[in-house]
């Protein structure tokens, strides 16, 4: 969609001037395919009526296109970052971004809450125009140069731990591209040279004995002092150069090419920083950012949350934080699952709900100067609407045989949603069919509907037993010739007529 690119070309632009000596700027790109036509995305945003309101919130409209998709993910994570690049053109540390999100049902189905989904794109995917690096991020996906912290000379660890100079500003671009000499005359050498030295550094300064930055990461208070260790006040990590000391310095240290990023130039000037070489030490930036300096809360937590002041609830709300079954996951699903038309959003009905981003203000260093960020959220809505269908089925047997199935009769389906029960007991029986009568013997229970009609069938049997009937038997008629009985039948009547007059004659005399 064009209107996204453009934000972020903006936003983009005005991050490369406004540039801080104490917090980070950072650039926001969408995580969804752009390019993906409306009518196959069952859920587009209204761009028109989104923007920001009077209460100083992001409204967000999103709306169900006519789809007949068993479910359909409305992802919302986008459109906020959009808006944030439209209206405020630069994220900071300290920043919180809250937003109405409104889902609208304009098809004809009925959807109900399923899943929230809270996490990281695929950054190369995302981000294609920059290569990826061999390093490897927590959730397995390989790193892109741009999502890489640039080597925080702010940090103590750095221009003191490393170079042993006593302010940041002393830090030169030189003195970067020789990071691996200076390491190696501290007795650091190897792939993990520079993470090693930095963990020893902070071990040192909390009087800890950490084997691994993960183990420092169980211990949640020293993990907080580290966090807010590395972003004092102090030199940014970009370098004005020319493009001549840039190519010299890259000749003398090929190895460290890879991780110059030119954030940007101007004829023969350039902006650069050098991307953590190290491989523990890029992992951990773009995790530790994920984890614990971009928080992700929703409903009441909106209103409370305070990346400056709040940080212990706002560092235990980070994007990472729901990436597991934890009881943050659990809270945040029975939020969504409690909102009104959560459990059946009919056609033109609407689910609204409050969300709102955060970026630690005291944890994020200036290493995340012009750093591009990602993620990802959205919730997925199950279609609920199906229908069931009554069968009555008769049968009957005749003289004690098996049932034969006469006929049946199929009601019009009707309409319900999926986890409804019906009870068979309350359908009405029809034990008429054809004239006669039959017994219904079905079994009464509850049958739960679910999406597909198909199964919701509820079958009716009907029964009844006849008795082929037994004939009387047939008289049988004399035998012979029907005409000579006819004359007999004549003549006796003849000769009884004669009798009767001579009888009478013989009175009379």
């Amino acid at each position: 969609m064009q209107s996204k690119r453009r934000s972020k070309r903006v936003l983009s632009a005005l991050l490369a001037v406004a540039m801080s000596l104490s917090v980070g700027i950072m650039a926001f790109a969408s995580g969804a395919d752009q390019n993906v036509p409306e009518e196959q995305n069952p859920v587009t945003v209204d761009e028109e009526k989104s923007g920001k309101g009077e209460d100083g919130y992001f409204d967000i409209y999103l709306t169900i296109n006519d789809t007949d998709a068993a479910s359909v993910e409305a992802a919302f994570s986008d459109a906020l970052m959009n808006l944030v690049g439209e209206y405020e053109g630069s994220v900071m540390s300290g920043d919180v971004f809250r937003a109405h999100v409104h889902v609208t049902n304009g098809s004809t189905h009925t959807y109900a809450y399923d899943s929230f989904t809270v996490g990281l794109p695929n950054m190369a995917e995302v981000f294609p125009d920059y290569p990826l690096t061999d390093f490897v991020a927590v959730d397995g996906q390989r790193i892109p140069l741009n999502c890489i912290a640039a080597i925080c000379v702010a940090d103590p660890a750095i221009y003191d731990g490393i170079f042993g100079v006593e302010r940041s500003s002393n830090v030169t671009l030189e003195m970067l591209f020789n990071v691996y000499d200076y390491l190696a005359e501290k007795g650091y050498t190897g792939e993990n040279a520079m993470s090693q030295c930095v963990l020893d550094y902070y071990n040192n300064k909390f009087g800890t004995n950490f084997a691994s930055w993960a183990e420092m990461q169980l211990d949640a208070e020293v993990w907080n002092k580290y966090i807010n260790s590395t972003a004092n006040f102090g030199r940014n990590s970009q370098y004005k150069v020319s493009k001549e000391v840039l190519d010299a310095l890259v000749a003398e240290h090929p190895e460290l090419d890879p991780f110059v990023y030119v954030t940007k130039s101007s004829g023969n000037q350039l902006e650069v920083q050098l991307k953590y070489p190290d491989a523990e030490l890029a992992a951990l930036s773009f995790d530790v950012l994920y984890r614990d300096l971009m928080s992700v809360v929703y409903g009441d937590d909106v209103k409370t949350l305070d990346p400056i002041r709040g940080t212990v609830f706002s560092r235990s709300h980070g994007v990472g934080d729901y990436l597991a079954d934890t009881a943050l996951a659990a809270k945040t699903d029975a939020y969504f699952a409690g909102l009104e038309n959560a459990d059946a959003l009919a056609p033109g009905e609407t689910l609204s709900f409050d969300t709102a981003v955060g970026f630690d203000g005291p944890g994020m260093g200036n290493m995340y100067q012009l750093y591009d960020m990602s993620y990802y959220n959205s919730v997925t809505l199950a279609r609920v609407d199906t229908s069931y269908q009554v069968v009555h089925e008769y049968y009957t047997s005749t003289d004690g045989g098996e049932y034969v199935l006469d006929g049946s009769v199929a009601e019009d389906p009707v309409a319900g949603l999926v986890g409804d029960v019906i009870n068979v007991a309350d359908l009405e029986k029809l034990p008429e069919y054809n004239g006669a009568t039959y017994e219904y013997r079905g079994e009464d229970g509850n049958i739960q509907l679910v999406l597909d009609p198909a199964s919701n069938q509820i079958t009716l049997q009907y029964f009844r037993s006849v008795t082929t009937p037994v004939d009387p038997p047939e008289e049988v008629p004399p035998t012979g010739d029907n005409s000579s009985l006819a004359l007999c039948a004549v003549l006796m009547a003849v000769a009884g007529g004669a009798a009767l007059l001579i009888s009478r004659k013989r009175r009379e005399d």
